[in-house]
């Protein structure tokens, strides 16, 4: 997993992290309409371990997604296939978080809201060597 501060429009840091991760679950946030239907869901990533570094727990990480929208549907679409995806997520601090207070030194889950920014499936196709046609159109052995 990656990280770093960035700021926004408003000059605010924002702390940024990004890594690759399955979709463990989605839940909705709060209570639904009359409908049932939640306007915002929080999708949670267990994240994969960096490589050449063991670790002894897992690690998960959450962030909210506004529900029908593009990064809705492919936590959904993840859930369903388990496939590897990589992710970006956004901590932004609440109003009444004091500007002066550097990011880093917030508490994420409670003086933050993450955003996912980004969510995309990892494409690992490996072409198998024995078909791999070189020069003159003959096979490798």
């Amino acid at each position: 997993m990656l990280g770093w501060v960035e700021d926004d429009a408003d000059g605010r840091s924002v702390l940024m992290r990004s890594g690759l991760g399955r979709i463990a679950s989605l839940l909705p946030v709060g209570s639904g309409d009359e409908h049932e239907e939640h306007l915002f869901h929080t999708v949670v990533i267990e994240v994969e371990p960096t490589p050449g570094r063991p670790r002894s727990v897992r690690l998960s990480t959450k962030a909210r997604v506004i529900e029908g929208a593009a990064l809705h549907r492919e936590a959904q679409a993840g859930l369903a296939d388990q496939e590897k995806r990589a992710w970006l997520i956004a901590w932004h601090r609440h109003s009444w978080v004091p500007v002066e207070v550097p990011i880093t030194s917030l508490d994420l889950q409670s003086d933050t809201q993450a955003w996912l920014v980004s969510l995309e499936q990892v494409r690992t196709d490996v072409e198998d060597a024995s078909n791999f046609q070189g020069a003159g159109g003959q096979g490798y052995e």
